[in-house]
């Protein structure tokens, strides 16, 4: 039997966001007393996370049960409530009684234990200001394993769809690991459920993943992390492909006008695609799709002769989310001399590079 209060289990609603179907106890919770030690554990496919409570308990014990289960059950409870485990029933200040199934199973701790007595012989990341990784989390790719993370490069927080759009948004770090230390999704998930003042990242040669520390008694140990490759969007290489030394500058509002209007008009089917072309100091912009729209802003820039005759296929829909994003009420838009080599433009506030944002140019397909 072990009772605790329920302000000790507080952080079960963390390991229930980290539960899935991925293996026999991916989705179980250990709550374990062991050796002089008592912990929460789970081991779920992509992060095994280890709660230590500051708590004597007589004799080795253990409990098993359905992470997402006990913690609805835990949420109904009030906060002056007790909860204890018993090997029968869950009770709710030594009164109600609730049966939950219990899992038996063998979980290997040591190796864990080991790692975190070692922490300090590995390699420390700490990134500052981690509240800019929700920021940059809805532009991580859903379907490609190797982008379902954010990198940090050159203090830079950078995620990429990368058939659409890439996002870099200046942040703060510091320690070993640059110039590129992935940040996969699951942790993004994780700030999102607890308050961080900063997230210390620990890497190892020998270890295939991360140890993030939460605290000095809550450890996440994320594995397959290698498997994660954000690349480096201010390698010489990739800069080619969007940076671009011909740049056009207007007022955002004015084109967040007309995409507003061009939307109605445009294929999602097609990706909200649009043209973009220049007149000697505007931007004019044009669906010729299943309907034709037709458009122009004043930019507060000239032109430049290299792109004058020339045409741009982008989103509407991506591009009003990016302007949108933006924090200036003046943009700059890097364009390529030549729309039919190239592959992207950036899209960025006219007077910081807090923002990059790599717009993928779409191709004028025959027949569509």
């Amino acid at each position: 039997m072990i009772q605790f209060s329920k302000k000790e289990l507080e952080v079960l609603p963390v390991f229930s966001s980290f539960a899935d179907t991925g293996s026999q106890f991916a989705d179980k919770i250990f709550i374990v007393a062991e050796g002089g030690r008592c912990f929460l554990f789970q081991e779920s496919t992509y992060a095994t996370l280890i709660y230590f409570l500051d708590k004597k308990v007589e004799g080795d014990q253990k409990f098993s049960y359905e992470i997402p289960k006990l913690n609805s059950l835990l949420n109904s409870c009030k906060s002056s409530d007790t909860i204890t485990f018993t090997d029968d029933f869950i009770l709710i200040n030594d009164k109600s009684k609730y049966e939950l199934s219990q899992f038996d199973g063998v979980c290997e701790y040591s190796n864990y234990f080991d790692c975190i007595s070692n922490i300090g012989n590995w390699n420390k990341f700490s990134i500052e200001d981690q509240d800019k990784l929700k920021q940059v989390k809805p532009y991580i790719s859903q379907i490609d394993p190797e982008l379902k993370g954010i990198a940090m490069v050159s203090n830079y927080f950078i995620a990429t769809d990368r058939y659409n759009i890439t996002y870099a948004l200046k942040g703060k770090g510091q320690g070993k690991g640059e110039p590129l230390v992935c940040v996969p999704s699951s942790v993004v998930s994780l700030i999102n459920s607890i308050t961080l003042n900063s997230l210390d990242l620990y890497t190892d040669k020998d270890y295939n993943g991360n140890i993030v520390q939460v605290s000095d008694n809550f450890f996440v140990f994320l594995t397959n992390v290698k498997e994660i490759v954000i690349p480096n969007i201010f390698s010489e290489a990739i800069q080619e492909v969007y940076n671009h030394p011909d740049t056009v500058t207007f007022n955002k509002k004015d084109l967040l006008e007309v995409f507003n209007k061009m939307l109605i008009v445009t294929n999602d089917k097609l990706n909200h695609r649009v043209y973009l072309s220049f007149d000697t100091k505007s931007i004019v912009i044009e669906c010729k799709d299943d309907y034709y729209g037709k458009d122009s802003i004043s930019t507060i820039s000239d032109i430049p002769d290299v792109l004058l005759l020339k045409s741009f296929i982008v989103s509407a829909y991506y591009l009003k989310t990016i302007l949108l994003s933006l924090k200036s009420e003046k943009v700059q838009i890097h364009f390529p001399s030549d729309p039919e080599r190239e592959v992207a433009i950036l899209v960025r506030n006219a007077d910081n590079e807090d923002q990059l944002y790599i717009h993928n140019l779409y191709i004028n397909y025959e027949g569509e």
